[in-house]
């Protein structure tokens, strides 16, 4: 089976202050241009998500973000690793 890898970026989105009161709005901007939300938008309008490095600019450039922190880059494999499908040394 192939293998595709991409890297992706965990990341903090924090939201600018005139979104406060709109974070639908603001968690659908996200999504669309390709952000993985994870949670819930924290009271200080922090977003955890993931998101392909590769659109993290695109990210940047949104009406309401303030701020890309990238946390944790690495390398999402898709189709798997044969080495995943191993049963358990015993």
């Amino acid at each position: 089976m192939a293998t595709r890898e991409e890297e992706e970026l965990d990341v903090d989105v924090v939201l600018k202050g005139e979104y406060a009161g709109r974070n639908d709005e603001a968690v659908e901007q996200l999504r669309a241009n390709g952000l993985n939300v994870a949670g819930e938008v924290s009271p200080e309008g922090v977003i955890e998500g993931t998101i392909r490095a590769d659109r993290l600019s695109d990210l940047k450039r949104l009406d309401c973000v303030a701020d890309v922190r990238s946390v944790f880059p690495y390398i999402a494999e898709e189709g798997g690793d044969a080495a995943d499908e191993r049963p358990p040394a015993r």
